[in-house]
This record gives C-alpha cells, structure tokens and sequence, in this order.
C-alpha cells in the first residue's frame, strides 16, 4: 500500500526468481500504477490494485477513485480473489501484512490453502515500535492467521541489526516458521541495462560529474527534506541531484522545480526513474529517507550517506537509522533538526573510506532464492519428476 518501498523490494525478488527459474509464470499484485515503468522479465507480469492512501494518523482512505473505502476494499477484495483463482499460483509470497492492507486477502486464504499453494510471509527487518506491533498484531488476529494458514516467514533482514522475532515476541508457533534471508542486495552494478530512455540519459549526463543525490522514497511526504536538499550550499564543483518520487504532490513539486532554478544551476530535479540503483551507483554522497529499499541501496554501494528518517506516523525508519548508526554503519540526522545549514555541514565533511557493505548480511536475494527452492521441492515429488514447474505468485499487498 502506498509506498514504492514495498512494490520494488518484491520487484528484487521476482526478478531473482523468475531468472532461476525461466519456465515459470509468475503475476505480481500490486497496489501501485506506477509499477508499469519497471522493467520486468518476459515470465512476468503485474496486476495493478485500486489504490489506498493513508493520513498523517495512520487512517485509509481510496486515493483516486470516488467512492467509499468499504466499496474500494470490496473491490480489491475481489480483484485479489479473481486473479488468485484465476492464475491458481503453486507459491504465494505475502507482503508485510498477513491479511492484507485492510483485511481483503484473507477470505482467499482459506481456498488457497485447500488446493495446495504454499503461503509464505515476507517481512521487511523492522516493522514499526516493539509494543505497537505486539498490540496491532494482538488486535488483528495476525498470529493465528499465520499459525492456521502460512508455511513460512522469510524476514529480509539480519537478526545482528534487528532481531525481529525476540525484538516483537513472536509465539514459538509462529517464530519456528520463520527465517532470515539476510538484507535484499539490489545488484550493485552501475550498469543500466533494462532502464528506460530517460533513465539512461539522465545518467549519461550525470557520469562525468560530481554529484549529490538526495530521494524521498514515494515523495509523498519528502517535502521538508527535499526544500532543505534545494537551500542547501553544495560544495565546489558539485552538482545537486533531487529524486522527488511519484506520489509528491505536484503543486510541491512545481515549487521545488521553481526553487532549483532561482537558487543555481548546479540543482536537477527529476520526478520518477526506473532504475534508481543506477543513478545512485554513480553518486558521491547520497541523502535519502530511512526506508528500507533505500538503506541496501546505500549499503550496497557502500555510499558516503546521510540518513534523514521519517517520524511520523510510523517509526520504523528513526529506529533502522538508530541501529544501524549504533553498529557505525551509517550516519544519520534527526528530523527534528532538518535544516538547509545541517544539510550543508554534513556535505562538507570528507566520505569516509567504504566501511558498510561487510559488516551486514547482504545476501538475502541469494538465500530467497534457496529458499523458494526448498519451497518447490515437494511439489516437484508430488508431481512427478517430469513435470514442469506450475505458477507462482508474488503479492505484494502492503
């Protein structure tokens, strides 16, 4: 739901899996359009949700469509079980919330689990505050419906930074099911194969020069960050490179582009590319939000990076950038004091020697990919060693 975050960590897995196994068919739910910009494999394909929006508090609405959020979750609800019926999956690989973002996977579940598809929760390494997950999980049921229909959870972290089953006091039945891949690594290669024209040319522009990157995820709510990145006092010779994210509202949008322009030219404002990884690889600092897609990408290229947290409503990301600052892996600055002078003070400091990448457990692609293996095993005895490998499904419905 929402964030870009959660269509592009599943988008890293799917990518893996659809490459190990080249015969498969595998349909990705998400809630986001704008999934349509990426890249996918030919195996692969994407079905888009109708979407929601969530408040500064935490309470849902429809984004787009004109209607009332129990019509909208009714939609989502039977879109979700048509094509779950439809594409009949072997594996189906829920993203973040067992039942979905408001309840609408869970009356499929049951059918699911009749026919023989192996359920599997993905988990990102830090859900939010320790006692607001053990009371939200309480309060929705999370944990029976985990115990009663799922085969297994693959958390995408490592328990040295955050260890996910002690940290929210998981029930033995539910934690025994449970593994850790390790941190998604997205492929720090620089290259930019598969991006799309205007990726690849923003690049080309940006290779031979110094440049800093500052992304707000989704931009949704990367207005304070994004203004301060635009005030701030580049070094010499510098260029400023701002990553708005397709949800920033376009009127902020416009006010930020107008703002660039009237401080210098040194400043760049894109809306939304496809391979983002591609662009940071070549960055020499990087700003961005705590989330998680963006910490790997940083720890991935081993980035002199400044990690400015979102606070509100959820806390995940203040506490990613609280523990990965305590182990020394990142540095970071408190929202609360945001300001173009901060801002300008850190970019003045010399990138220390890359330090980061060897001191987490990056290779969670590599273990899921073990793991959805495991997963497929016994439907390769059931049926038969000539068969060929059915359906899987990758949901992303968080």
């Amino acid at each position: 739901m929402v964030g870009l975050g959660h269509m592009r960590r599943n988008l890293l897995l799917v990518r893996r899996f659809a490459a190990r196994y080249p015969a498969g068919s595998f349909l990705m739910l998400t809630e986001a359009r704008e999934a349509g910009i990426f890249d996918f494999p030919d195996n692969v394909d994407c079905l888009s949700l109708p979407a929601l929006r969530k408040d500064a508090g935490g309470n849902c609405s429809p984004r787009r469509l004109r209607i009332g959020l129990h019509e909208l979750i009714r939609l989502r609800r039977d879109v979700i079980t048509s094509a779950l019926s439809q594409f009949s999956p072997d594996v189906l690989i829920v993203d973040h919330l067992p039942r979905g973002a408001l309840g609408e996977l869970a009356p499929c579940l049951e059918m699911l689990k009749e026919r023989g598809t192996r359920l599997i929760l993905g988990l990102r390494d830090i859900l939010e505050e320790p006692e607001t997950v053990r009371t939200e999980w309480a309060r929705a049921g999370n944990h029976e419906m985990i115990e009663q229909f799922y085969d297994g959870i693959w958390i995408y972290g490592d328990p040295a930074v955050f260890d996910l089953l002690s940290e929210y006091e998981f029930p033995k039945t539910v934690a025994r099911k449970a593994q850790f891949t390790g941190y998604l690594n997205p492929a720090p290669s620089p290259d930019t194969q598969g991006a799309g024209d205007a990726d690849t040319l923003a690049v080309k522009l940006l290779d031979s020069a110094r440049f800093v990157l500052c992304t707000v995820g989704g931009g949704q709510d990367g207005m304070r960050i994004a203004q301060a990145f635009v005030d701030s006092e580049l070094p010499p010779d510098y260029t400023g490179v701002l990553l708005t994210g397709p949800f920033m509202p376009a009127r902020e949008r416009e006010a930020l582009c107008r703002r660039a322009k009237r401080r210098s030219s040194q400043f760049h404002v894109l809306d939304l590319i496809s391979e983002p990884a591609a662009l940071l690889s070549l960055a020499d600092k990087v700003i961005t939000m705590g989330g998680y897609n963006s910490v790997c990408e940083v720890v991935s290229h081993d980035k002199h990076a400044l990690i400015i947290p979102r606070i509100a409503p959820r806390r995940e990301q203040l506490i990613r950038a609280r523990r990965l600052a305590d182990l020394g892996l990142i540095e970071w600055l408190d929202p609360e004091t945001l300001s173009p002078a901060a801002i300008s003070e850190w970019l003045e400091r010399p990138s220390p020697a890359a330090r980061v990448r060897h001191r987490m457990d990056m290779r969670g692609l590599e273990r899921a990919g073990r793991f959805l293996q495991r997963v497929l095993e016994p439907l390769s005895v059931e049926g038969g060693e000539s068969e060929p490998l059915d359906d899987l499904l990758l949901e992303a419905s968080a």
